[in-house]
């Protein structure tokens, strides 16, 4: 019997806990890396969903924010959600209990 190593993109990840990190450098690099990350995860939201979707990013460390896909049309996005009335708002925002349970009941009639 061989000893089969995972190599490639198919290696599990190992879980982290998640904690303040003390480490300036460190910090920062994992910053560089999860904006970069999340930025891409919004990109893939909106081509695969057709839907708007847009990130806004603070960093102490930036002298201005990280802004995807563009300020302008963020600013345009949080235009048009502030217009709707606020009982519509929040029927537009759901927790991640919430979207799983609506997911599951729209998932039960196709199936």
């Amino acid at each position: 019997m061989q000893n089969r190593h995972v190599v490639g993109p198919f290696v599990p990840k190992k879980k982290i806990k998640i904690r303040w990190l003390e480490e300036d450098a460190r910090r920062r690099e994992t910053l560089r890396k999860r904006r970069s990350g999340i930025i891409k995860k919004a990109e893939e939201l909106h081509i695969l969903c057709d839907v708007q979707t847009c990130i806004v990013i603070f960093s102490p460390n930036d002298d201005q924010p990280e802004v995807f896909p563009s300020i302008k049309q963020a600013v345009e996005m949080c235009r048009r959600f502030k217009q709707l009335p606020e009982f519509n708002r929040g029927n537009l925002m759901h927790t991640n209990v919430q979207f799983i349970q609506v997911e599951t009941r729209c998932g039960k009639g196709n199936g």
